[in-house]
């Protein structure tokens, strides 16, 4: 018969068991009120006791760690996908302009001369030289009737129609008529033209600066820099109102919040209210006559001193040695090419080699793309970041490695090659103009330019005289004293 004693809760033995193993030091007040085990197991429980809590709770640790990293992983991967959107693409055979997913799916045909970036659920695309907008799903929101037309933004656009530009709402409708002569966007802001003089519209057409600066300008963070200023330099805000006066004798613009000055001979760096919060004392660099000052990328800046150059972050901390010969900004993709003993090789942004010094030129403008164009004894080929030889060093000069196709020289004349340096089109074109923008690539024969895809495909035969590239799926030509536009097919769309 069970006695009162043994109903108690503290004399189960699974519970006096688990608790011994999993709840130190909790489990010391059940085991001394335990009257159903023996002493000896009592021992053996306390003495196993802390090893078993503390595997419990090593376990437990590591499962939630698990399950955070790939909830977290999903979650990132999820709001990447979310936050790239589709992503405009160029058909490699004729050019077009199109859209996929994250995944390299083609969500909407190539079948568009120009593609913008789908902001706020709608993009720009163009076909024979008008614009329209579309979602993106690729439904058609507004026809291609425009002649020129940037991105919505709170439900308006401004847009070119019939030569008069105008803000639309995203019916199409015309909400007011703007008289200037043209329009192009810069960061945030519409920079606007008239008579020569620039001024300035916000996102909603509306004007900030009235067209009466006698040169252009541009906003970083709210403030541009506009020069010299009685007896220092001076910025200007959105309303184009003194924001900045500076003892100094140049400025700049604005990056990542902070704007390289010159102050007695030196270089320093001042905040957004006007503040010197990196001291003037590095060393102004010149060339030919062009004074060039540093700006901040990836949170860090170039900068020089008795003849070394090094990089400072944001603080003005040297974390970067000064210590090369010559070294450039760092491009987006967190490398530069630095100069050691007129020798060139390329770090990333921990001061540490991708590539040892012993190139005669490396050339990292490229951004976002592994492949570095580099020379060495001579001639030319491409390396990626490890140092491994992608293309090797046979070439008089290569140029635009771009989705596994560059353009190499030989014997004065160039080709199209593919990644693996077989020829896609023979070693015939006299030059190459800018390499492949919007899908096509100019390129010179027997003294005219034509272009091609990426596929070497003939795209506009070669009938123009000079070399350009294509600009949101049109291009422009002077002949014989008159401007000609085209579209890639090489029709003549329009003229002026």
């Amino acid at each position: 018969m069970e006695t009162t004693t043994s109903k108690k809760w503290y004399n189960k033995v699974w519970l006096v068991v688990f608790s011994g193993l999993t709840l130190f030091p909790i489990n010391l007040f059940i085991l001394l009120k335990n009257q159903s085990i023996k002493r000896i197991w009592k021992v053996i429980l306390f003495l196993l006791s802390p090893l078993f809590t503390a595997l419990t709770v090593g376990l437990l640790f590591f499962s939630y760690i698990s399950i955070s990293s790939l909830l977290k992983t999903k979650f990132e991967e999820s709001a990447k996908k979310a936050a790239d959107g589709p992503i405009v693409f160029y058909d490699w055979n004729t050019a077009l302009a199109g859209y996929k997913n994250a995944d390299d799916e083609i969500i909407i045909p190539a079948k568009f001369d120009y593609a913008g970036d789908i902001v706020n659920g709608s993009a720009v695309v163009c076909q024979d030289g008008k614009y329209g907008y579309i979602d993106k799903e690729g439904n058609q929101l507004l026809p291609f009737q425009f002649d020129d037309a940037f991105t919505f933004n709170e439900g308006v656009a401004v847009v070119k129609q019939e030569n008069k530009w105008m803000v639309i709402d995203s019916k199409g409708q015309p909400l007011k008529t703007l008289d200037y002569d043209s329009i192009y966007q810069s960061d945030t802001l519409f920079m606007i033209k008239k008579k020569n003089l620039y001024g300035c519209l916000n996102t909603k057409g509306e004007e900030i600066i009235k067209p009466e600066v006698p040169s252009s300008f541009h906003f970083r963070d709210g403030l541009a820099y506009f020069g010299p200023f009685k007896d220092g330099i001076i910025y200007m805000d959105t309303r184009l109102k003194p924001a900045l006066i500076i003892n100094g004798t140049q400025g700049s613009d604005f990056s990542e919040g902070l704007s390289a000055i010159i102050r007695d001979g030196k270089v320093g760096f001042i905040n957004l209210n006007g503040e010197l919060v990196i001291p003037a004392e590095y060393d102004v660099k010149d060339y030919s006559g062009i004074t060039f000052l540093p700006s901040f990328s990836l949170g860090l800046a170039c900068v020089h001193k008795n003849g070394k150059y090094g990089f400072i972050n944001k603080q003005g901390e040297i974390v970067i040695p000064l210590q090369f010969d010559h070294a450039y900004d760092f491009n987006k993709s967190g490398i530069t090419t630095v100069t050691v003993n007129k020798k060139q090789g390329v770090i990333n942004t921990q001061g540490d080699f991708v590539l040892q010094p012993i190139y005669e030129s490396v050339n990292t403008i490229p951004s976002g793309i592994n492949i570095i164009r580099a020379e060495l004894n001579g001639k030319f080929g491409f390396v990626d970041k490890t140092g491994k030889v992608v293309r090797p060093f046979i070439y008089d000069l290569v140029y635009d490695y771009n989705d596994g196709r560059f353009f190499a020289r030989q014997n004065g004349k160039w080709a199209l090659l593919d990644q693996d340096g077989k020829q896609i089109t023979p070693f015939h074109f006299e030059n190459v103009y800018g390499g492949f923008e919007e899908g096509v690539a100019c390129v010179q024969l027997n003294g005219k330019y034509g272009y091609i895809s990426k596929s070497g495909k003939l795209i506009i035969d070669f009938k123009f005289d000079k070399g350009g590239n294509f600009n949101k799926g049109k291009l422009g030509k002077y002949q014989n004293d008159s401007y000609f536009i085209y579209n890639k097919k090489g029709r003549e769309i329009g003229s002026e």
